[in-house]
């Protein structure tokens, strides 16, 4: 017999708590994804080593920034640095 698990659990039987309302209103009040800027950009696959890489993303999440956005101007500042 297959042991039923509650609403709100994670694999292993472990149990999780269920979403605060506080939880909920901050995912429901995150900005609009960069799917749904104004400003439409051309997809690109980067291939970073795993240090800088993992660099970026936590610079990102202190600077509440996202990667595409640090990505473009790290970009533009190289670009521009050799004209």
């Amino acid at each position: 017999m297959t042991k039923q698990l509650p609403a709100f659990a994670v694999p292993g039987n472990v149990a999780a708590a269920p979403p605060s309302k506080a939880l909920k209103s901050f995912v429901a009040a995150k900005p609009p994804s960069a799917l749904r800027r104004e400003e439409r950009g051309e997809r690109l696959a980067v291939y970073l080593p795993e240090d800088i890489a993992t660099e970026l993303r936590v610079y990102c999440a202190k600077s509440r920034r996202s990667l595409s956005d640090a990505v473009s101007e790290a970009v533009r500042a190289l670009v521009a640095s050799d004209a």
